[in-house]
């Protein structure tokens, strides 16, 4: 079964310039290539900082050469989309959980 992509471009910044606007974004390090992120702002909407997935810790200017913010497209209504169409393998979660359960045996087993 064909499950029609979803595309759409990026436009990359340069990390001296500072983004203007809420949302997701992609911050690009040489050393480890791409991170998502979260722009935080301050209440007279400048610019504070990249927040890491969780919102806890920044990213210092030095630590990204680039940056990109990820249209709505990208972020919203992509689990509808794709949440129930059959995949192959195992999803992480289930990987993770056959792995405690196999970790739980081992452990009572050699009791």
């Amino acid at each position: 079964m064909a499950i029609d992509p979803v595309s759409f471009s990026l436009v990359f910044k340069h990390q001296s310039e500072q983004p203007t606007e809420h949302g997701d974004y992609l911050i690009y390090n040489q050393c480890d290539g791409y991170h998502l992120v979260e722009a935080r702002f301050m209440p007279d909407g400048s610019f504070l900082g990249f927040y890491d997935w969780c919102g806890m810790d920044p990213y210092p200017d030095d630590f990204y050469v680039a940056w990109a913010i990820l249209p709505a497209s990208a972020t919203g209504g992509l689990y509808e989309r794709f949440a129930d169409k059959p995949r192959d393998g195992l999803s992480a979660h289930e990987v993770g959980q056959r792995r405690l359960v196999a970790q739980r045996e081992e452990a009572s087993s050699a009791l």
